[in-house]
Order: C-alpha cells, then sequence, then structure tokens
C-alpha cells in the first residue's frame, strides 16, 4: 500500500514538473510569436509605406509631364482619374 502511495506521489511530481515546463514553453513561443508578428507588421507597413512614395512620385511627375505638355483643364482632369487605384483587398 506504501508503495502505491509512493508511486503515486513520484508520479505525480513527474506530471508537476511536465506541467511546469509546458507552461514555460507556452510563455516563450507567445513571446516570440508576438514579437514576430510585430516584426513582421512593422516590414509590411514599410513595404507598403515605400510603395505609396513611389506611388506619389510617379504621380507627381505624371501631372509635372500634363503641365509641361500644355494639358489644361477636362483633358488633364480625364487623365487624372486613369491614374485612381482600386484596393485589391
Amino acid at each position: 500500500m506504501k508503495e502505491t502511495n509512493l508511486q503515486k506521489e513520484e508520479l505525480l511530481t513527474v506530471l508537476s514538473e511536465i506541467y511546469d515546463q509546458l507552461q514555460e514553453l507556452d510563455y516563450a513561443l507567445e513571446k516570440h510569436f508576438s514579437d514576430f508578428r510585430t516584426d513582421w507588421i512593422r516590414k509590411k507597413e514599410k513595404e507598403l509605406n515605400d510603395f505609396e512614395q513611389a506611388l506619389l512620385k510617379m504621380e507627381i511627375n505624371y501631372y509635372k509631364n500634363c503641365n509641361d505638355a500644355g494639358l489644361r483643364g477636362g483633358e488633364q482632369r480625364r487623365k487624372r482619374t486613369l491614374l485612381k487605384l482600386k484596393p485589391s483587398y
């Protein structure tokens, strides 16, 4: 009887240690993935910002070229609407 109780206590101790280790692993993984998500979001925001800046430069150059070519009024407005982009999301 004492022997089975001792085995049960040892098993309970081992299971408690395993549970504690799993909790530590869960915390470490959550921290890692949280950092990963933050880095990924920052990277994507930078990519979008770079794309937006490049698009803005293209639009500025386009309108400058339109003005240099002497486009006025309705013709210039018509050309401006061609640059409108629809979001793909």
